[in-house]
């Protein structure tokens, strides 16, 4: 192999280095769609890494062609590369058992991590869900909060106590009724704890009803939010009174 081949291989190793470098600190600026831009970003990474293997495969191609090392090479990159993709999808799942077993973590707690505050939504197999104070969802990879300290608030101030009535009606069933409501409060993110949310349905005559609903929510404001949402659900799906 020519001297000139090892320049070439320094040198494209650079190029690429910087432009890389250069590509991923001005995507988050992309003049783009918000869904657009997320999935550019995710898929960035694994784009950057198939082109530093396919720069390894051509640069050991150069540097070894012609010699019995070619082969020994080729199969050393790609156990490498296996190894590294099974880590990077298993690193999370294994840091998620770990973590899930220290903390216990479950749907209603509150936590406190270096990267985000907030009630956990989700703990998965490979990243945690909270809600933030805000309303936001927060998705954590597990790896990132590994070996980090992880708090949880002894009290429970910023859990709101809320209550609602709300006069409607409707021909159907009372169970089938507060089922529906049920379903579509648990599925707003700033319920704290499924235990914690009572839908009581009295019947004031026929096919009418009167709802009570009590839940916990994270902050005032996110309480009314919650209350607007399940107020517009009950407007559309059931009639006035």
């Amino acid at each position: 192999m020519t001297i000139m081949v090892y320049i070439w291989i320094t040198a494209v190793a650079l190029f690429l280095f910087f432009f890389l470098r250069f590509t991923s600190k001005w995507l988050p600026g992309l003049p783009a769609g918000k869904r657009t831009k997320r999935t550019i970003l995710r898929a960035f990474p694994v784009i950057e890494f198939g082109i530093w293997v396919v720069f390894a495969v051509k640069s050991i191609g150069l540097a070894f062609g012609d010699t019995p090392f070619y082969q020994i090479m080729i199969n050393a990159m790609v156990l490498v590369v296996a190894l590294i993709c099974a880590w990077y999808f298993l690193r999370d799942f294994v840091a998620g058992i770990v973590l899930k077993s220290e903390n216990g973590f479950e749907p209603g707690m509150e936590i406190d991590t270096p990267f985000a505050r907030g009630t956990v939504r989700k703990a998965g197999y490979r990243s945690l869900e909270l809600t933030d104070a805000n309303g936001h969802y927060v998705r954590i990879p597990y790896s990132r909060i590994s070996g980090e300290v992880i708090s949880k608030p002894s009290n429970n101030k910023k859990r709101v106590e809320h209550e609602l009535e709300l006069g409607f009606g409707s021909n159907q069933e009372i169970s089938a009724i507060k089922q529906q409501i049920r379903k579509r409060a648990l599925e707003l993110p700033w319920i704290v704890k499924e235990e914690s949310l009572k839908v009581e349905i009295n019947s004031l005559s026929p096919e009418k009803y009167m709802a009570k609903i009590k839940f916990y929510s994270v902050t005032p404001e996110t309480a009314v939010k919650t209350e607007e949402s399940i107020r517009k659900f009950i407007a559309e799906n059931y009639f006035p009174i």
